[in-house]
């Protein structure tokens, strides 16, 4: 195993040996947040369903219940627009199944002299190769509403 002494990486214990391992849904979640962070909009708007619902909780100017490809790419140019282009969802780790991908990441941003900094999950669930609904959960709810208000 990787890290222990006196021990070899193998083929089943390696790097490479994980990258082959991931599942085809943990592929299509993890483009969508690598092309978020490069703002290809167009790669963005691949991974998701044109009929895709994101569930963003709170009670922020960005909270609500997003119906559609473009309501959802709104949603993400919302952001930004009230962060002045300060937002970062940085992808902390992601697991998938058949059916779902869940995300652990972090959201920073800042607004009016505030700083944000959000540990969110974000579980999303995946068919055909596309993600057709999203739930997020914050460790933060009331400080998120707070700098989204």
């Amino acid at each position: 195993m990787p890290g222990v002494e006196g021990q070899q990486e193998t083929p089943w214990t390696g790097p490479e040996k994980e990258a082959a391992m991931a599942h085809p849904n943990e592929d299509v979640v993890r483009r969508g947040y690598e092309a978020f962070a490069q703002g290809d909009v167009e790669a963005v708007k691949d991974i998701f369903a044109a009929d895709i619902v994101f569930h963003v909780p709170g009670r922020g100017l960005i909270s609500g219940e997003y119906r559609g490809r473009d309501a959802v790419l709104e949603f993400f140019a919302k952001g930004q627009e009230l962060s002045a282009g300060s937002l970062r969802i940085e992808l902390h780790d992601l697991a998938a199944t058949d059916e779902h991908a869940s995300a652990l990441q972090v959201n920073r941003a800042e607004r009016g002299g505030k700083t944000l900094e959000a540990r969110v999950v974000g579980v999303y669930h995946v068919r055909d190769g596309k993600a057709t609904e999203a739930w997020f959960l914050t460790d933060r709810q009331e400080e998120n509403d707070q700098f989204w208000s």
